[in-house]
């Protein structure tokens, strides 16, 4: 099954509030910058993935020199640079969300930070394997089919396509003040233990290397970190350990030509895309822009926080969302 779900509008799929950021790695003293990293992507799973990639310009200015989203079918490998003082920085295959993270270090100073976020959910595996001698960051299980009904994410034929966190999946009612989202009153390691969040032990378990809650640093295998010096380079893989087909996105798209978007802050926004580019509907403070085409398609999907900016095949786009935004759907 096509995964097209997650990507056409890569910046406003999945990838991240605020509170996904590892809350050591955001911010870096002004040091050397370390040179350009080659960063590769690929795909292995059995159905096409569409890879999504935001940085987040309240945190750094520095973007990669590629796309912020391509398709990628069963086995495609893309390589790109990507700047050394990349901050904030996210890649994602489908919505709700498995997320790579980093921010890169400096020479002298701090470390290189990665890791695989499941504060929002899983969707896909994934793995980051960096390419000289440091730790491999991975959620490699699919979490889907064994899935607690009640963070399950279906798609429109009835298979699961992602797997909420109790966050996500509003659990408690009240995500302002909410133990599984370390927010209100809960939102210092102190009042956020990782044995107030429900279905903690299902993520953590199931990929004990992620980082499964928004304060699970103590557990010393959620944030990794790499020598910055060293200037590795950084492999993410869907499904590292490849897959029965059982895991993808639900969605469908059919055109020719290019794509089109527009949205005004806060409102809702529509988009039809061709040529490898799903199409679909949301809301929130965002904006598009691409060539113009047809096509269909449908889905809720997360809206990270902060700004982006990039390209896409055939156009570019940027979007804005307060923190805390997430379009999950029911």
């Amino acid at each position: 099954m096509l995964s097209i779900f997650s990507a056409v509008l890569p910046l406003f799929a999945a990838a991240a509030t605020t509170r996904m950021q590892p809350r050591n790695a955001t911010h870096l003293n002004p040091r050397q910058a370390t040179g350009p990293r080659q960063f590769t992507v690929t795909n292995k799973c059995s159905y096409t993935v569409w890879p999504a990639m935001f940085t987040d310009l309240n945190v750094g200015s520095s973007v990669p020199n590629h796309p912020v989203g391509w398709e990628a079918p069963p086995g495609d490998s893309q390589s790109f640079e990507v700047p050394g003082d990349w901050a904030a920085g996210r890649i994602w295959g489908i919505p709700p969300v498995t997320v790579a993270e980093w921010t890169l270090g400096r020479i002298g100073g701090e470390p290189d930070n990665y890791d695989v976020s499941l504060v929002d959910g899983f969707s896909i595996p994934i793995s980051i394997v960096p390419t000289g001698g440091c730790a491999v960051a991975a959620c490699a299980k699919d979490l889907n089919p064994e899935c607690p009904a009640e963070l399950q994410f279906p798609s429109a034929d009835g298979t699961i396509a992602g797997c909420k966190s109790a966050c996500t999946a509003n659990l408690d009612g009240n995500p302002q003040d909410s133990p599984n989202c370390c927010s209100g009153s809960h939102n210092l390691p102190s009042t956020c233990p990782a044995s107030g969040v429900q279905y903690y032990d299902y993520f953590k378990g199931g990929c004990p290397t992620s980082y499964a809650f928004a304060y699970d640093e103590p557990s010393g295998t959620a944030l990794w970190k790499c020598d910055a010096s060293l200037e590795v380079g950084y492999t993410v893989t869907f499904c590292p350990d490849g897959d029965d087909g059982s895991t993808s996105a639900s969605a469908s798209a059919s055109a020719s030509g290019g794509a089109s978007a527009s949205a005004s802050a806060g409102g809702s926004m529509s988009a039809s895309g061709a040529g490898g580019v799903p199409t679909g509907s949301m809301s929130g403070g965002v904006s598009m822009s691409m060539p113009s085409g047809s096509g269909s398609a449908s889905g809720a999907v997360p809206m990270p926080s902060g700004s982006a900016s990039g390209s896409v095949p055939g156009g570019s786009a940027s979007a804005s969302a307060p923190a805390h935004t997430c379009l999950c759907g029911a």
